[in-house]
C-alpha cells in the first residue's frame, strides 16, 4: 500500500511542478461538488480516446482529475494491489486511466451505493475494457491481456 500511496504522490507532484501555473482553485467543499461535472466529463474523454491522442489536453485533464481527487472531502481513493499487480511495468501509462476510471466509478454513483470493493472492481473493469479496444493504442501489460482473454473481450 505504501508504494501505491508513493507512486501516486510522487505522480501528482510531477504533474503539479510541471504545470503548475494554471492550477484549479479548490479553496471550498463546494468548490469541489461544482466541478463534479468537468471531472466527469474529462473522465469520459479520457476513456474514450487513445491514449496517444492530443497529450497536452491529456495531460491537462487528468492534472485537473488528480488535484480533484486530492481534495475532495466527498470521496477518497485507494490503490489497490491488484490494480498495480494488473498494470505491471506500464503503470505509467494506465494510471492516467485507472484514476480517470476511479473518478468516474464515483461520480456515476450519485447515491453512494458502492462500497471500497465495488468502486475498486468497477474501475478495473473500465480499465480492461479500454485495454482491449486496440484503436486506443495502449502496450497491454500481460495481467491484462490475460484478464481480456478470460473474459472474452
Amino acid at each position: 500500500m505504501f508504494k501505491q500511496s508513493l507512486l501516486l504522490l510522487l505522480f501528482c507532484f510531477i504533474s503539479l511542478h510541471t504545470i503548475g501555473q494554471n492550477s484549479p482553485k479548490f479553496e471550498t467543499k463546494e468548490d469541489y461538488q461544482e466541478a463534479e461535472s468537468d471531472i466527469l466529463e474529462l473522465c469520459n474523454y479520457l476513456l474514450d480516446n487513445p491514449i496517444d491522442q492530443d497529450e497536452i489536453l491529456r495531460l491537462d485533464a487528468i492534472r485537473y482529475i488528480m488535484i480533484w481527487m486530492q481534495g475532495t472531502p466527498d470521496y477518497t481513493f485507494n490503490i489497490t494491489q491488484e490494480a498495480m499487480d494488473l498494470m505491471g511495468n506500464k503503470t505509467e501509462d494506465l494510471l492516467t486511466i485507472y484514476l480517470a476510471a476511479l473518478s468516474k466509478t464515483v461520480l456515476d454513483d450519485a447515491e453512494g451505493n458502492l462500497i471500497d470493493a465495488q468502486v475498486e472492481e468497477q474501475a478495473i473493469d473500465y480499465l480492461i475494457i479500454y485495454c482491449a479496444k486496440e484503436s486506443n493504442n495502449v502496450k497491454v501489460p500481460k495481467p491484462i491481456k490475460n484478464e481480456i482473454k478470460k473474459r472474452g473481450n
